[in-house]
């Protein structure tokens, strides 16, 4: 959950979240592989969330 609300707050930008995050991007990648978040998904639905 922290993962895809921070990827939502970045519009799904891997590097700025990662950044947000304080991990390395290399790390949130294998974590967003790991746990089968849809990157993707968030990049489309972060203008329909905003609001959320």
């Amino acid at each position: 959950m922290i993962i895809e609300d921070a990827l939502r707050r970045k519009q799904g930008d891997v590097q700025a979240t990662a950044a947000l995050l304080g991990v390395p991007k290399q790390t949130l990648y294998d974590k967003i592989k790991r746990l089968g978040v849809n990157v993707d998904g968030i990049k489309e639905g972060s203008s329909l969330r905003g609001g959320l």
